[in-house]
C-alpha cells in the first residue's frame, strides 16, 4: 500500500474514533440551548420529525435516556443505527490499514 493511502487511513481512523469522543465533551449548554437551525422549522415554523434528534443522540450519550426520548423518540432507532455505522467504519478503515481490503469489492 502507498504510503500516501495508508496515512489517509491513520487520518480516517483518528477522526473516526474523534468523533463521538468530541461530540460527548461539548458543553451542555451549546447543545440544549439556543435557536433551531432545522430549516424546516425556521421556514414552514412547524417541527420536522429530525428536530431534536442532535440534543437526544447527546443526552443518549450521557444516560439521560427519558430526556432524550422527550426530545425525539425516533432517538431510539437513530442512535443504534449510527452505532453500527460508526463502528462498520471503523471497521473498514483499520481492515484496509491492516491490508485486508475486503471492502474494496463492495465499493462502486
Amino acid at each position: 500500500m502507498p504510503r500516501e493511502m495508508s496515512s489517509n487511513h491513520k487520518i480516517n481512523v483518528t477522526l473516526i474514533l474523534l468523533a463521538p469522543i468530541i461530540f460527548y465533551l461539548i458543553p451542555e449548554e451549546n447543545i440544549l440551548s439556543g435557536e433551531s437551525i432545522c430549516l424546516h422549522k425556521i421556514i414552514l415554523k412547524e417541527e420536522c420529525w429530525g428536530c431534536g434528534i442532535t440534543r437526544a443522540l447527546y443526552l443518549i450519550l450521557h444516560n439521560d435516556f427519558h430526556t432524550a426520548i422527550s426530545y425525539n423518540y425516533l432517538v431510539i432507532l437513530v442512535f443504534p443505527l449510527l452505532v453500527a455505522i460508526w463502528f462498520h467504519m471503523l471497521i473498514k478503515e483499520i481492515s484496509i490499514l491492516n491490508g485486508n481490503n475486503q471492502f474494496s469489492k463492495l465499493k462502486r
